[in-house]
Order: structure tokens, then C-alpha cells, then sequence
């Protein structure tokens, strides 16, 4: 830090001498760029300063001082090959106008030169070995660095070429056909690439996620380009960008405050903040923010006020995502539904065990770890199957060993398809079951249904259940196969009315089809209302920074490659308009197709089951019970989900299954119910009513598959008998909690 202390005392007092010149802003431009190449790197500063030096030395020997103005915001539009020249121009500028002044500077300016050496030397700088630690800490992932300057891009390849890494670069003197070539050499060969701005224009560079900004742009229209670069454009990996600050000086205090604003952004509205950094921060305001860092008296109370983003501009740039107010409660009951109905990986297990039995395929289980042989049967739908695989059904288990199998993977996703494949005449031909509940006696027909979009990509997909008991038909929900018991029986030949189920089917897609045109309309409003309305906005400021280039070039000015880049860009806004109204239209324009019939089974009640009158003698007073301890009871009990009622307060959730009997009888537990209390477990409840319909007594067992043995198991059921309700310790009946 002695480096940049003693720097800074130099810059201050150079640029108290600037201000009392005819021409201050050249001279404080010098300095500020003088400033920029120490956050850049030692490197590029120790350049700077020799050359300084050699400027003042030859004021001694020709005191003729050449005056350079410039605009310095102007000078920021130009191509980075024109940039460069103009800022070894200006870099050398000096307020020093008598020979005792350049002697002062020429002995400052050495001392200076001697410290930037020996940090050099030492390999001491901070940014360097924060380089090194990112570098131990991303193995062998490709890598892109971004620097402002040539001189920063030179040294640090040779460091990293010192260091054993494959380097190649990109910067402003390459023509274009030299940086296609350093891209193809970066994809196919190197693992990292130092490059300048140069690197954005007509380079493709999505094939890496992976960077470093070793230096930030002090224009906010190239830290726009830059940290866009490698977001947009198809991205299909996590982008990681590392933004190398130093944070204890006064540069740094700006810069930082910048990104951690940007940072915040981005948690709002995702990567396209990087789309409109140029937007909200200008040129003019950073550039003076900068320079009061110079003076060594801004504080960090006018940094937060100057890089506060006023609340209308951000809602006319991003007003799709600022409309879209987040629900947190509607995300967390949909968070909540997708658990309750998640297929619980004991069926998968289930399903691949039958699977592998009935082809008579071999597979070793060891507690949860399976190891298998990959048949060749899968291997022929899928050739890039492993011959062998070691998984788990249950994620926990998983590690670097064991992978964890389920929707997706590979290996489960061609069994699938092989069992449709194989099996799907089967299920055409129809089953047996029987349900121990009594409720359901006659078919239930599966189809599965799907709805379409204007671009013809799947909006929606739904497996129905449609139930025919021979009188009548109605939905149900498929899922109440799980509480069904296969039985070998021979059926009676009746005709089967498939014409009438389909219409049935169609109409509960049709159902379908509304709830998805609802939510598609509030999607479509959104995009319509704020989307097109912030990039009417991109617009209309390209436009207006294209009338500016133009009139500046009729000025004399070279303005043709900022010019082309801008019309670039302005097209690229006219052209993601079109395509967001195409987007909306194609969105709201859905389509069902015929429903696909699946398969169908004659299901039997089981005379032993369940009495219906009973049952909602249970229900009653169940619900009942639960609105007195102040949840709110919402009856789920014909949704097949494992569970009868479900209970919600502001602090609770219970999952609750009512069991209810004339007698002090057994208790059948379905195994959809026993795999749903093992699941949910101090969620799930059992409410147990004896003598029903005489003297109705309450018993309430939380955790049951923790408290309960079964005593018996047949099929799909597990039995309980009420002597072991009775003696689970601490369980009373009637208890209001």
C-alpha cells in the first residue's frame, strides 16, 4: 500500500496544480488515467510512469510544451486501437511549467518507478495472488479475463504462461480475421484467454462461463459489454464472473459500491441488468464521481446517494420484472403442493424392481445401493448408457460413487421408454384390482392429454382418470391407482363404451386447456404492458444516440465504428420487439389434441371395505375438531393423496388420515398412507374414531409409522390392531391439541 499511498499524495498535488491551468481537464484527465492503470495493475501504472518521466525529461532538453485537448467523454466512444493512441498522448501531460517543477516531478516520478519494481519484483501484488487462488480453485474450466488495457493483457499472459497455463489473447491491433483465429485457438486448444473490450465485437465466447474483470471499465457502456459478453446469447452453464477490486482505496470505494449496487440489481431482475448498465449509470456521472475520489474528500454517504438508481427510470427500463410483484405465499403453496403430490421415491424403486423382475434382468442390492449391469436392451434405445451403474433411490445416499437415480436420469428415463415400448399393449388390454376401501366398483379408464401452443411446443401435459361405475361417469385422479390391490380374476364380457369415456376425457381437458389459457393471459398482460414498453425505451435511446454520432460525425469527427455499433444494436432492438409480439400471440394461441388412451381396469370393492357412512360420521367429527383448535380443515379425501384432510394454521400444517369404525375394530392402512406418513412424519397424523355411531371417542397419533407396527401385512394394506393404539404411551383420547 506505500505504492499507492505516495501515488495518491502525487496525483492530489498534481491535481490542485491542474486547476490553475488555462486547460484543466486534459491534465486531470492524464490523471485520472494515471489512477485507472494502478487499479488495473503494477504493470501497466510502471509503464505509464516511465513514459511520464521521459516526457518531463525531454521538457528539460525542449521546454516547447505541446497543449492536447480533449473531450474525455467523446474520447471513450472511440475504437479501442484509436483509444489507445490518444492516451499515450495525453497520459504524459503535465501542469509542471518551470524547469524546478519538472526537476520536482522528474525526481517524484523515479521514486515512484523504483516502489512499482520492487512490487513487481516481490510478486507481492494483491490482485495477483487473488488471481492465483481463482485459478487453484477452477481446475482445468475455461477461463476468460478481461482487462482495459494492452500493456495489463501482456503481463499477465506472460504470468500465466510462467505459471503452466495454455494462453492465448484478443486486444485492439489484432484485425478481425486474427481474433477468429484466437477465438478457434481458446475453444479448441487453450484454457485461458486475457483479451480486452476487443473481444466483444463479432467474437462468440458462450462456450466459456468462467471470468475474471481484472480491472472495471470506468464507462459504464463497456462494463455493460463486457459482463454481458459471456451472459447472453444462449448461455446454458452458471456464469461465474469475478470482479478483482482493490477495496481499501478510493477508486475501489466507487467501483465496489457500483457492482454491489449492480449485484442487488440482478438478484431483482436476473442477467439483464447487463443489458442496461449504460442506461442507468452515464459516462458523465461516474467520470465525476471518480474524480472526487481524487481530491481524497468523498465520503461514503455521497457515493450511496450518487449511485442510487432513481426508482422511474428503473421502471421504464425493466418494467416486466418490476411489475411482477414476487408472492411469496403463492410460491410457497406451490412449493408445498409439489411436495404433497411428489411421486415418493419408494414407487420409483418399486417400478424399477418389477421392471428388472419381469424381463428377468440381475441387479446386487445392498441396503439402498444398487449395482446393475446395464441390459442390452436399454443399451439398444440408448447407446451412451454405461455398461455398469452404481445408484440410490434416496438422495442422501448419493456421493461421488453412487449416483442418485430418478426422474432424468438416463438410466431410469430408457427403462421408462422401454416398458412403454414393450408394454403398452398390455395396458391397452386392460387389469384387475380390487380397492379395500369399497368405494369404487366398475372401470377406470387413463388418457393422457396435452395441450399445444403457437409455436407448437408443449404447454401442458396431464395424465386423467375417468371412472365409470355403469350409470354414470366422473373424473378422478389417477394417482388413486396406488391405492389399489391387483387380483387375478376373470371379468365378466360386457361391451365396453370407450366412445362415451373419451368424451368424458375431453371435457376434463378441455377443463385443462382453461386453466392454462388463464394463466398464459396474465403472462401475455405482463409482457405486453411492460415488456414491449422497455424495449420501446431501448430504443427510442438508441435512436437518440445515433442522431448524436451522426451529428458529431458530420463534425469531422471519426465516429463510424461507434456509429455501426450502435445501428447494430438498435436493429437488434427492433428486431426482439417483433419477436416479443409474435411471442405473445403464439403464447395465447392453445390447441388440445385427441386424448391418448393409456390403458383401462376393472376395479372391484372389496365387500370388507370401508363404510361410507361410517367414514363420514369420522370426517365430521374430525373437521370438526380441528376448526375447535383453531386450523382450518380443507376435506382432500377423494384425491387419493394418502391423507383425508389437510389442516393449516399460521404456524402448522398436519396431514391428516381418519380412520373410523363402528366397533373397536382393526385399522387398514393403505401403502399410499403409510408411504405418505413416512414421509411427511410429525406432519402426519392418524385420527382414529371407535364406536362411531354409539359413543364416538377420538384418538390422535402423530408420527404413526414411528409409534405403530403393523401387525400384519396382505398386499397393499397394513393392519393394526386397536390393542396397540391403546397402549402407545402418552395417547389419550379427546386431547385439543
Amino acid at each position: 500500500m506505500e505504492l499507492y499511498s505516495q501515488l495518491s499524495k502525487y496525483i492530489k498535488r498534481e491535481y490542485n496544480r491542474a486547476l490553475s491551468t488555462e486547460n484543466p481537464h486534459s491534465y486531470v484527465f492524464a490523471l485520472l488515467l494515471l489512477q485507472r492503470r494502478m487499479a488495473s495493475s503494477i504493470y501497466a501504472l510502471l509503464k505509464s510512469l516511465k513514459r511520464r518521466k521521459r516526457k518531463c525529461e525531454n521538457l528539460l532538453k525542449d521546454p516547447k510544451t505541446l497543449e492536447f485537448k480533449l473531450n474525455p467523454l467523446r474520447y471513450e466512444d472511440e475504437e479501442e486501437r484509436k483509444r489507445w493512441e490518444i492516451e499515450k498522448k495525453i497520459e504524459s501531460l503535465t501542469p509542471s511549467q518551470t524547469r524546478k517543477e519538472l526537476e520536482t516531478e522528474i525526481k517524484t516520478l523515479k521514486e515512484l518507478i523504483e516502489m512499482a519494481e520492487k512490487v513487481l519484483e516481490s510478486e507481492e501484488e494483491t490482485k495477483l495472488k487473488q488471481l492465483k487462488k481463482i485459478l487453484d480453485k477452477i481446475g482445468n474450466e475455461k477461463l476468460l479475463i478481461f482487462s482495459e488495457f494492452k500493456d495489463t493483457v501482456q503481463y499477465l499472459q506472460e504470468k500465466l504462461k510462467k505459471w503452466g497455463y495454455t494462453v492465448c489473447t484478443i486486444h485492439g491491433e489484432m484485425n478481425r480475421e486474427e481474433r477468429i483465429q484466437a477465438e478457434k485457438d481458446f475453444r479448441e486448444n487453450k484454457q485461458i484467454m486475457v483479451a480486452t473490450e476487443a473481444a466483444g465485437e463479432g467474437i462468440n465466447l458462450q462456450f466459456c462461463h468462467l471470468m475474471i474483470n481484472y480491472d472495471i471499465p470506468w464507462n459504464p457502456n463497456r462494463l455493460e459489454q463486457r459482463m454481458g459478453r459471456i451472459h447472453r446469447y444462449k448461455q446454458e452453464k452458471n456464469v461465474q464472473i469475478y470482479n478483482l477490486v482493490v477495496r481499501n482505496t478510493r477508486e475501489g470505494r466507487v467501483l465496489l459500491k457500483l457492482l454491489e449496487k449492480l449485484e442487488n440489481m440482478r438478484k431483482d431482475i436476473g442477467d439483464r441488468v447487463y443489458d442496461i448498465v449504460g442506461e442507468i449509470y452515464t459516462e458523465k456521472k461516474l467520470y465525476k464521481l471518480l474524480e472526487e475520489s481524487l481530491k481524497g474528500s468523498l465520503k461514503e454517504e455521497k457515493i450511496e446517494k450518487s449511485l442510487k438508481i432513481p426508482k422511474k427510470l428503473l421502471e421504464n427500463i425493466i418494467g416486466e420484472q418490476l411489475a411482477t410483484k414476487v408472492n411469496y405465499t403463492k410460491i410457497e403453496k406451490i412449493r408445498e403442493n409439489a411436495e404433497e403430490k411428489r411421486l415418493v421415491p419408494e414407487y420409483l424403486e418399486g417400478f424399477f424392481q418389477k421392471a428388472f423382475q419381469m424381463e428377468k434382468w440381475k441387479y446386487e442390492k445392498k441396503g439402498d445401493t444398487y449395482k446393475i449391469k446395464t441390459p442390452s436392451e436399454l443399451r439398444r434405445i440408448k447407446k451412451e448408457l454405461k455398461t455398469t451403474y452404481t445408484v440410490t433411490f434416496k438422495k442422501e445416499k448419493a456421493d461421488e460413487k453412487t449416483e442418485f437415480i430418478s426422474y432424468g436420469h438416463p438410466l431410469f428415463e430408457t427403462l421408462l421408454k422401454y416398458v412403454e415400448k414393450e408394454h403398452a399393449k398390455s395396458l391397452h388390454r386392460g387389469s384387475t384390482f380390487k380397492d379395500p376401501t369399497g368405494r369404487y366398483n366398475g372401470l377406470i379408464w387413463f388418457f393422457q392429454g396435452e395441450i399445444t401452443d403457437g409455436n407448437n411446443e408443449t404447454a401442458g401435459k396431464r395424465i386423467f382418470g375417468i371412472y365409470d361405475n355403469g350409470k354414470a361417469c366422473k373424473e378422478v385422479d389417477p394417482i388413486i391407482i396406488w391405492d389399489l390391490i391387483p387380483e387375478k380374476r376373470k371379468t365378466k364380457n360386457q361391451p365396453l363404451d370407450k366412445e362415451k369415456v373419451e368424451k368424458h376425457a375431453i371435457k376434463s381437458l378441455q377443463n385443462y386447456k382453461k386453466e392454462i389459457e388463464k394463466d398464459r393471459e396474465r403472462k401475455s398482460k405482463i409482457k405486453k404492458e411492460y415488456g414491449l414498453r422497455s424495449i420501446k425505451y431501448l430504443i427510442t435511446l438508441s435512436q437518440e444516440k445515433i442522431s448524436n454520432y451522426n451529428k458529431r460525425l458530420e463534425k469531422g469527427e471519426n465516429m463510424e465504428l461507434p456509429l455501426k455499433e450502435e445501428e447494430k444494436r438498435l436493429e437488434y432492438y427492433k428486431e426482439k420487439k417483433e419477436e416479443l409480439i409474435d411471442e405473445i400471440r403464439k403464447e395465447k394461441t392453445l390447441k388440445i389434441s385427441m386424448p391418448r388412451f393409456l390403458g383401462v381396469i376393472d376395479v372391484r370393492a372389496d365387500p370388507t371395505g370401508e363404510d361410507p357412512n361410517i367414514e363420514k360420521i369420522g370426517m365430521e367429527l374430525s373437521m370438526e375438531h380441528e376448526r375447535k383448535q383453531g386450523r382450518n380443515p380443507k376435506d382432500v379425501s377423494n384425491q387419493n393423496l394418502g391423507y383425508d384432510i389437510k389442516s393449516t394454521s399460521k404456524n402448522e400444517t398436519r396431514y391428516i388420515e381418519v380412520k373410523s369404525r363402528k366397533n373397536e375394530t382393526n385399522i387398514q392402512l393403505t401403502k399410499n398412507e403409510w408411504t405418505k406418513a413416512k414421509r411427511f412424519q410429525d406432519k402426519y397424523w392418524l385420527y382414529i374414531i371407535y364406536n362411531a355411531t354409539t359413543n364416538p371417542k377420538l384418538i390422535k397419533i402423530q408420527n404413526p409409522t414411528k409409534k405403530l407396527k403393523p401387525t400384519k401385512k396382505e398386499e397393499i394394506k397394513y393392519i393394526i390392531s386397536p390393542n396397540q393404539i391403546k397402549t402407545i404411551k402418552g395417547l389419550t383420547p379427546k386431547c385439543d391439541s
